[in-house]
């Protein structure tokens, strides 16, 4: 769950907008989106300014009259239809059209949806509403995931804690009758499944899920990787009154109103915002891939000059030849594949440091540690990333490599204080992964990077290369989806040690079209501005599996 402290009142669960786009200037980009002035933003927080004093008479009478559950299913309801009016809905007639999931001719099994909006002969979003979620004598309601429109009888009890018969003031009566319909699925999140399975005509792009003091946000791309909005009205009230946050009410305006979600005849202002994330997620993500490549080949580069000029030992793939001559192959294929999977292991660690360093909330290093900070963190080393080696001494040294692999065994074996030696020091605990173990390692593990190598690696995965914007790359901005993507698009690159001198080029001022990989001896056949590198001889490079050479 990516969380936003300047926007409190919106839980971006699952990266439903990717983190590098929730950022702090969230309201300017969906004010932009949307073509909003400034004095039509100041118009859309008014309405819920005035709505307030209503809110609080509802929340009120839930907490302090201890309501019966109809009656508080019924209170909520009208809470609903003030709220949805603010939006911009036709709230009449509610429940008037079921949403059939089965007729079997018998018994229609149905799910109770407040209104069904429509784009022609397709639904394009549904309003729903489930009991309300506001905690009562420091109770928690059931939630999203546990609660029910009806429920079994428990066995013990013969009591049903969910039942049709609490909706009889909402929902009209001919749908609570159970010899013609019924709730299916009962359960809330199930029957939101159910729905984004339906055969696409009746299958709704967004679901608004109404829940008194909380208001979801579903979308039938999202729902299945566990992707939503979740409003909460209490913390929007809350930051509304700050001079810092006078847009917040024209933000949840902008989300979740009608013309955002469901808006006739024209692209919803819910997908330009959608597209206009992922180009930045994409941004991001293409320039944390290059660096990563870039990584992968300095450390396979290093890694060959360090056997060969340091330690003087072979490096390549053992043959043994007819006479007995043994040979070491830097262009076996196997040889090739094997480095490259420890370099990727290598820079998979320095990517999960740089995430884990970047989210202290989820306390996997102890980020907070002045220790831990100046000692041992890699974002100490980051400090040190564009500091000028002017020495050969400090440029040739291992003071990174001895850092780095130190922090590689800390998170390996775990760190731990000794209380009978009174070591205030902090804990770490070992992560039980294949990435963190060295014996994982076929190649490199015994390689050592100098210092210039290691900040031509950090400055890789830490700065941005875009036309745009240079600067560090915010890994507390990057969400879970857009690691993983990396991950994945790095599968599909194989290394191999080039045997003759490359030229890495692209069509002319575009090489976000795509580079490739030509001989240098044709050379002669490009012009300059579709020259973007030279490839030496005897040097890894990375590239797709099936590189497209240009004729």
């Amino acid at each position: 769950m990516a969380d936003n402290i300047t926007y409190r009142f919106i839980q971006n669960v699952g990266d439903y907008f990717p983190s590098g786009y929730f950022t702090e200037d969230f309201v300017d980009k969906v004010q932009k989106c949307a073509g909003r002035t400034a004095d039509e933003m100041k118009e859309l927080n008014k309405p819920f300014t005035a709505l307030r004093a209503q809110y609080e008479d509802y929340k009120n009478f839930i907490i302090n009259d201890h309501p019966r559950v109809k009656d508080a299913i019924r209170r909520t309801h009208e809470w609903h239809t003030a709220l949805l009016k603010v939006l911009g809905y036709d709230t009449v007639h509610a429940y008037q059209e079921p949403y059939v999931v089965n007729d079997n001719g018998e018994v229609i099994e149905m799910i109770p949806v407040r209104h069904i909006l429509r784009s022609g002969d397709k639904i394009s979003m549904l309003i729903m509403e489930m009991q309300h979620l506001i905690s009562v004598d420091e109770q928690s309601p059931a939630g999203l995931f546990e609660q029910q429109y009806e429920s079994e009888p428990d066995k013990n009890t013969h009591q049903q804690r969910y039942y049709a018969g609490q909706w009889a003031d909402v929902i009209p009566a001919q749908y609570l009758n159970k010899e013609k319909y019924h709730f299916s699925p009962a359960i809330i999140n199930k029957a939101v499944t159910q729905i984004f399975l339906m055969p696409e005509e009746r299958r709704p792009h967004f679901i608004l899920m109404l829940a008194g003091n909380t208001v979801f946000l579903f979308d039938k791309d999202k729902w299945a990787r566990g992707s939503y909005l979740q409003f909460s009205i209490d913390d929007l009230y809350t930051q509304g009154q700050l001079k810092s946050s006078r847009n917040h009410y024209a933000l949840f305006q902008l989300l979740v109103n009608k013309e955002a979600l469901a808006a006739d005849g024209q692209t919803v202002l819910m997908d330009s915002l959608i597209e206009e994330s992922y180009k930045n997620a994409y941004e991001v993500t293409k320039d944390l891939k290059e660096g990563v490549i870039l990584a992968v080949e300095t450390l396979a580069n290093e890694a060959l000059y360090y056997m060969k000029s340091i330690a003087h030992r072979p490096f390549g793939k053992k043959h043994i030849e007819a006479n007995g001559t043994v040979i070491y192959d830097e262009t076996d294929d196997d040889f090739e594949a094997e480095v490259k999977d420890d370099c990727l292991t290598i820079v998979y660690r320095l990517l999960f440091i740089l995430f884990a360093e970047s989210r202290p909330e989820l306390e996997i290093l102890p980020t907070g540690d002045e220790v831990y900070k100046r000692g041992y963190s890699f974002e100490a080393l980051r400090d040190l990333e564009q500091v000028r080696l002017i020495s050969d001494e400090t440029r040739n040294g291992y003071f990174f490599d001895d850092s780095i692999k130190h922090l590689f065994a800390v998170l390996s074996k775990g760190f731990h204080k000794d209380d009978e030696a009174n070591n205030k020091s902090f804990r770490v605990r070992p992560i039980d992964s294949p990435m963190f173990n060295d014996n994982r390692l076929k190649q490199l593990h015994d390689v050592r990077i100098r210092n210039v190598k290691w900040q031509e690696i950090i400055r890789a995965l830490s700065l941005s290369r875009s036309k745009k914007y240079c600067g560090r790359i915010s890994y507390a901005n990057l969400g879970v989806n857009q690691l993983g993507s990396v991950y994945e698009s790095l599968l599909a690159y194989r290394g191999f040690y080039a045997e003759e001198d490359y030229i890495e080029v692209c069509k002319a001022g575009a090489p976000e079209d795509g580079t490739y990989l030509v001989p240098y001896s044709r050379m002669e056949a490009f012009d300059i501005r579709e020259v973007i590198a030279m490839m030496k001889q005897v040097n890894l490079v990375v590239c797709q599996e099936a590189p497209l050479f240009i004729d």
